[in-house]
């Protein structure tokens, strides 16, 4: 499916760039194409990739410190979804999609722990089957977790 990526260009000018979506994984064109053909007037760029649904997480914060909490159940991700550690967190949070962060460390004992520091965003690219866990050092640590 051809989806249209909205970027901001060097000049800080809102465009969109055609990407080509299959499963999980975009691929960006060089030269924009729809139906094989170049994107111009007459043969334009779509914009609305289709209808998604933002959906809340489980848990939007570790409750007790060094406890891991799951942000995301299994299949709770159809489309994608992102956990954002806030810009005045006082602690790094550990996200990882195969299992409970249970140290707090990056790549962690399966190498799929993802440290994200204050301001910082974990990407899920979706759709995913298994649970999106979140851990930190500080009880009571707010993060933002949105499915879509």
């Amino acid at each position: 499916m051809l989806v249209a990526l909205p970027i901001i260009d060097g000049d800080g000018n809102p465009k969109n760039i055609a990407a080509e979506q299959t499963g999980s994984l975009l691929a960006t064109h060089s030269v924009p194409e729809v139906g094989g053909a170049a994107v111009t007037a007459q043969n334009p760029l779509p914009t609305t990739p289709g209808v998604m649904t933002a959906a809340p997480p489980n848990a939007f914060a570790v409750v007790s410190g060094g406890v891991p909490v799951e942000a995301f159940g299994p299949s709770a991700i159809e489309h994608g979804a992102y956990i954002t550690n806030p810009d005045d967190a006082e602690f790094d949070m550990f996200v990882d999609p195969v299992s409970p962060p249970m140290t707090l460390a990056s790549p962690g004992p399966n190498g799929t722990t993802s440290r994200i520091v204050a301001g910082q965003t974990w990407v899920a690219p979706g759709p995913m089957t298994g649970a999106v866990y979140v851990n930190a050092q500080d009880s009571g640590h707010l993060f933002v977790a949105v499915s879509y």
